[in-house]
């Protein structure tokens, strides 16, 4: 079975280059819509452009990944895992 870690770097090396998580990360957020210079700032920014009501960042991207069919589970891990999987596909982006 595949780490979730190795599924997300997999995914978000297909949108952008780059070897190190955090920064591969922040430039998979930007490329998804979100302009902050910091990984925490950048997830609110990615969740504020696709509706969630303002919260922690957690409880957004559990709700945002259930919004978009990863409901299956309870845990945030599951569904995670499960969308990095799928390629971390953001549904309405061109990224």
């Amino acid at each position: 079975m595949t780490s979730r870690n190795d599924a997300q770097v997999t995914a978000m090396q297909a949108v952008v280059p780059g070897e190190q998580f955090n920064d591969l990360i922040l430039r998979w957020l930007q490329a998804n819509g979100a302009i902050a210079d910091s990984v925490a700032d950048a997830w609110h920014e990615f969740l504020d452009e696709r509706g969630m009501p303002p919260g922690h960042v957690n409880d957004r991207l559990y709700a945002w990944l259930g919004d978009i069919g990863y409901d299956e589970s309870d845990h945030l891990t599951d569904r995670l895992y499960q969308w990095c999987v799928d390629g971390m596909i953001v549904p309405g982006a061109s990224a």
